[in-house]
């Protein structure tokens, strides 16, 4: 154990290094486009010269770009900017979509913990300022829609808002946060409840909220159960770390995905065949972008819980879960994809579910799991969660902002095409091009890839234009058929997005929003990762 401590430690003085960057120049600069902020010191600039990752220039340049589209300086409270529910931002907003502010807010969080800079734990405590002049204690504390206001419908929305109230008590101290987080859990507990007491787990969703998955439990209760070791170790109440420990074990025992990572969360339909197993279990291999089976960023939780485990019992149970859920991830049926898929050498993980939420638990898993002795010493796992993180800062946008698309289309079970765009998880592709008839000529791309089923945008493009099969070209230079006949010179396009998605069309401010949080998580922990792999 004395190894480990040291690790810890070691890890955590590291991480006050990687992150020395103060966001208070990014700060004091919001109000011009993110591409003109002037850089943020390096970490050169407080402990020497140090050249720990690849991904720093991205790293630096990804907490600006989030300064910039998140932080609202100009409120009465500087606050986070609110939105709507679809994800777009409203600033006359009255209130949050809670779990959205608190994705967000989880940015601010790591970057305090990794520097203890007081500006960021200015911004946190003004962020907390800003909830508790918007709702009442008893809003906060209750799971129950009816009585919250909205800020928790799904137990997945209760996971991260219980989160954010600790991370709260953590950085400004306030002991109302911790108070109201107590009663959260209780509330969490008590209101998705599982009425046939299947020991599967509390229920995603209740029938008044999402009719179509209230009969299923969620592996993001590992976060839930995360929340209460914090707890625990706070109070001392031995009933939150039994609690963890029986989340730990039904995610176990229900929803272990036969290939050593996890489904979703597990069925909770007695009539069901898949009763008290995984959710789709009948279709263990559809582990695809898109609607998948399992789910990496649920997979990371129930790692970092275990790990947390871990460290508080010292039972090697957990530790040789941990290994063995890294061994599995490396795995090409699971979460594993060649780096050339998205222009890179090595591996890169596949985003395989929400493109709103697969990296939210990235940042707990590489301060949780990634420090620990023993856990990957080839550094393997480590140089595939940089790869990736590198996949998305390729991917930034003029405007800064970052797609969910960590490594490219592929075809799914039943043999459809699960592009980026179809998902609407890609940033848009870039590209020189002209339209005659239904032909489109591509001169040149200079990010993205041209897919099927993208929508096309330019000066003069004929709105609603689709790209509907591939002629000469496959993603880069060549002819590709649309939609709708026209006549158009060569002009600079994008191509990306679907029509119909409100959610989830790559061209929309919304969804730019929230894949811009949950990619940008992966960016921060990769950056953490990044030294320990010596990168």
């Amino acid at each position: 154990m004395a190894q480990l401590v040291n690790t810890k430690m070691m890890f955590r003085l590291v991480l006050l290094i990687i992150t020395g960057l103060t966001l208070c120049a990014s700060y004091a600069r919001a109000e011009g486009s993110s591409d003109n902020l002037n850089q943020a010191p390096l970490s050169s600039e407080f402990y020497g010269t140090i050249s720990y990752s690849p991904i720093k220039a991205g790293y630096n340049q990804f907490l600006r770009d989030y300064v910039y589209h998140f932080w609202d300086r100009t409120n009465v409270v500087p606050r986070i900017r609110p939105t709507e529910g679809n994800g777009y931002v409203n600033n006359n907003r009255k209130q949050y979509t809670y779990w959205q502010m608190a994705e967000a807010a989880n940015i601010l969080y790591w970057e305090y913990k990794t520097t203890h800079a007081a500006d960021i734990q200015a911004m946190f405590q003004s962020q907390w300022n800003e909830i508790k002049s918007i709702y009442t204690t008893e809003e906060l504390s209750s799971a129950d829609p009816s009585l919250n206001r909205g800020t928790i419908n799904v137990s997945d929305d209760a996971a991260v808002a219980l989160q954010n109230l600790l991370q709260v008590n953590e950085v400004t101290g306030d002991p109302a946060a911790l108070s109201i987080a107590e009663h959260l859990l209780s509330s969490i507990q008590a209101f998705f409840a599982d009425p046939n007491k299947s020991g599967c787990g509390i229920l995603y969703a209740t029938p008044s909220e999402d009719p179509a998955h209230q009969k299923q439990s969620a592996i993001i209760e590992a976060l839930t159960a995360r929340s209460a070791l914090y707890l625990y170790q706070k109070t001392g109440i031995a009933s939150y770390l039994t609690y963890a420990q029986e989340v730990w074990n039904w995610i176990h025992s229900c929803a272990t995905h036969p290939y050593g990572v996890f489904f979703v969360g597990a069925d909770l339909d007695p009539s069901h065949s898949c009763y008290r197993k995984g959710v789709q279990c009948t279709e263990p291999s559809v582990i695809t972008r898109g609607a998948s089976v399992a789910y990496i960023g649920g997979t990371m939780a129930v790692a970092s819980l275990s790990a947390q485990l871990y460290l508080l019992t010292g039972s090697a149970n957990y530790l040789d879960d941990i290994n063995s859920i890294l061994s599995a991830t490396l795995q090409t049926r699971t979460f594993l994809r060649p780096g050339s898929n998205v222009g890179l050498s090595g591996s890169v993980f596949l985003n395989d579910r929400d493109g709103w939420s697969d990296g939210i638990f990235a940042q707990n898993f590489a301060y949780d799991v990634l420090s620990l002795a023993g856990v990957d010493p080839s550094g393997v796992f480590k140089a595939a969660f940089i790869n990736t993180a590198q996949s998305i800062i390729n991917q930034r946008t003029p405007d800064g902002f970052y797609g969910a698309d960590w490594s490219g289309p592929e075809w799914d079970a039943k043999h459809r095409w699960m592009s980026s765009a179809s998902q609407g998880l890609a940033a848009p592709a870039r590209l020189t091009a002209s339209i005659s008839a239904t032909t489109m000529t591509v001169a040149s791309v200079s990010s993205g890839r041209v897919i099927v089923g993208q929508i096309v945008q330019g000066a003069g493009v004929s709105e609603g234009t689709r790209v509907t099969a591939l002629g000469s070209g496959t993603g880069k230079a060549g002819t590709y058929t649309v939609s709708i006949s026209q006549t158009l010179p060569k002009v600079s396009m994008e191509t990306g997005g679907t029509i119909s998605d409100t959610c989830c069309n790559s061209f929309s401010e919304a969804n730019q929003i929230m894949t811009t949080s949950n990619s940008g998580s992966m960016i921060q922990a990769a950056a953490m990762v990044a030294v320990l792999g010596g990168r």
